[in-house]
């Protein structure tokens, strides 16, 4: 009797630790992941010095535990722990890309339908080009403007530390007030986060107001159609735009979930 029970034991005790560490193999795979390409887009796409990337992004983020380091030869950034190695590879004029399921010399050299923007003309009003220093329209209470910057750039909190890197407020296509922490300027390209959803939209929009997009037709995804009655089949693009898709995903910052893998 004592040897089954013994069995039992060791099997869930197996069961366990395998668990715990496909869990944690997950965890530090992500978490290198996402320190690689933090780097690699801060460095190579904002031009920031790596030591402020350490200490202002990465330091604070779940996955400051994580080696992280750049490579000045091959324009890469590395991430490193316990012997779990991620790499991200910077590739002018698209930016940084995790090194992940396509081979890093096929990713180099895919070529890409993708240009720098022109530079717009020196007398070009602002978004395209100077910004309009006539005086700002009537309607605003500068001061109520001052202190809402005022508090976006403090930092009352060392150990909780805001870093404010850019604010700018548009009113009827002027812009009214603008600011920038040190080493940042007008001109320094910033991660985008969650605002790119909303570039996303207005470039989709000018799609559709072109009669080049018609947002019922159905999402051109060659794997939802391989199978017969994939229900993924019926998605439109206005369900991806709308993020209406009914696709499980999990929004949990605190697990090995599908945002942090995205990330």
């Amino acid at each position: 009797m004592q040897k089954p029970i013994k069995s039992i034991i060791l099997l869930i005790l197996a069961i366990i630790v395998f668990e715990v560490g496909n869990y944690t193999y997950h965890i530090i795979n992500i978490a290198a992941g996402y320190n690689a390409k933090i780097m690699c887009s801060c460095v190579y796409v904002s031009g920031r010095d790596p030591e402020s990337v350490l200490s202002q992004d990465i330091a604070v983020s779940a996955a400051s535990f994580i080696g992280t380091s750049v490579d000045r030869t091959d324009q890469s950034a590395s991430a490193s722990f316990l012997g779990i190695k991620r790499k991200a590879i910077y590739r002018p004029n698209i930016g940084c890309t995790l090194v992940s399921e396509i081979e890093e010399d096929v990713l180099r050299n895919q070529v890409i339908g993708i240009w720098p923007p022109s530079n717009s003309p020196a007398d070009t009003i602002w978004p395209y080009g100077q910004v309009d220093t006539l005086p700002i329209p009537d309607g605003l209470d500068l001061s109520k403007i001052e202190e809402a910057f005022e508090y976006a750039f403090k930092e009352p909190h060392a150990n909780n530390p805001r870093y404010t890197r850019a604010a700018l407020v548009v009113y009827r296509g002027k812009i009214v007030k603008e600011q920038y922490a040190d080493g940042f300027t007008k001109d320094t390209p910033l991660l985008g986060w969650s605002m790119t959803k909303s570039v996303t939209n207005a470039l989709m929009g000018l799609r559709v107001r072109d009669g080049a997009l018609n947002l019922d037709e159905i999402a051109d995804v060659p794997e939802w159609h391989q199978r017969k009655n994939d229900p993924r089949a019926k998605i439109k693009i206005c369900d991806l735009m709308d993020m209406t898709t009914g696709l499980r995903f999990a929004e949990d910052y605190s697990s090995p979930s599908d945002v942090n893998k995205m990330l």
